[in-house]
């Protein structure tokens, strides 16, 4: 890993190949799940919560599973929160899309897929979509540090890391080519849009919104609730209270981590990238950003 020096030379080394336009790594990402995600069988009542990494999937996956048991903490079922649709933990492990058929309805599925990639049947059957937008300045800083502690020597400072995921050698989710795949169905009667900022700023507004999408009817009062478990403090506290439980019943996972290593909760600060991007790297962000993002119609909140 320290002899690698380039995107170039890391993509030779993982195995990357490219399917449609997007870089893959084969161990979590094995090139015949695109022609085996297309026959995944979509219910009626699944919701898909769909995002580019660290934008806040997982807090709205929260959200949706409090909205879908009437604000009971308790019943919300967090074992699968590390099964992304397209993608598996490693070699000799099922994918999501095979771990989702046995899964009880209603389903909340995680995925990171660009618009194009997705099962035929979500855009034939319609079933319920939330897209979460999360400004792609803290997007890389946010995997950045998720990411760290495995990455090699030549992108293991942020700014390095930030200039690899806006070029073109960068592997997985193009945040552009992802949410301009995703603006299209901006007004689909199936499809919500949610930006990150806006949970931040104004919580249960924004829970009044998908609680509509869903059609669900809860009162004010249990909408309250799930307001207050879904914030940092709240989830640190349910989640707290899940691991207790898993590790009670000798349970092989631990609820509030990712493969049971990594927390999922982070405060995930708006602003971020202001405290850790050089004025050269924020420069050739905002470039690209305005070039790629022009006449998009998206406005995203940068801090």
């Amino acid at each position: 890993m320290d002899q690698i020096k380039t995107a170039k030379e890391y993509n030779i080394m993982m195995g990357a190949y490219e399917h449609e336009g997007i870089k893959f790594v084969p161990y979590l990402t094995p090139p015949e799940t695109w022609t085996e995600l297309q026959e995944f069988e979509v219910r009626d009542d699944d919701v898909f919560i769909i995002s580019v990494p660290k934008s806040g999937s997982h807090w709205m996956i929260e959200i949706v599973q409090l909205l879908h048991n009437d604000a009971q903490a308790d019943k919300v079922d967090r074992s699968n929160l590390d099964t992304a649709l397209e993608t598996r933990l490693g070699e000799g492990t099922l994918p999501g899309y095979k771990k989702a058929v046995s899964w009880n309805s209603p389903r909340v599925i995680l995925s990171h897929c660009h618009a194009h990639l997705l099962p035929r049947q979500v855009w034939q059957k319609k079933p319920k979509v939330i897209y979460m937008v999360r400004n792609p300045k803290d997007v890389a800083v946010s995997g950045f540090n998720f990411l760290k502690q495995v990455l090699p020597p030549f992108i293991r400072d942020v700014n390095a890391y930030t200039e690899n995921v806006i070029s073109d050698d960068n592997i997985g989710c193009d945040w552009f080519k992802h949410v301009l795949g995703y603006l299209p169905h901006e007004n689909d009667d199936n499809f919500l849009l949610v930006k990150y900022e806006d949970l931040q700023k104004d919580l249960k507004g924004q829970l009044v919104r998908i609680n509509d999408h869903l059609g669900r009817p809860l009162p004010q009062d249990k909408l309250d609730q799930v307001a207050q478990l879904s914030t940092f403090s709240g989830m640190q506290k349910s989640y707290a209270e899940a691991d207790r439980k898993a590790a009670e019943k000798g349970q092989d996972y631990t609820p509030s981590k990712v493969a049971g290593t990594t927390s999922y909760l982070n405060k995930g600060k708006v602003g971020q990238w202001k405290e850790l991007f050089s004025v050269e790297v924020n420069a050739k962000f905002d470039k690209i950003y305005q070039e790629k993002m022009q006449g998009s119609g998206l406005t995203v909140d940068f801090e």
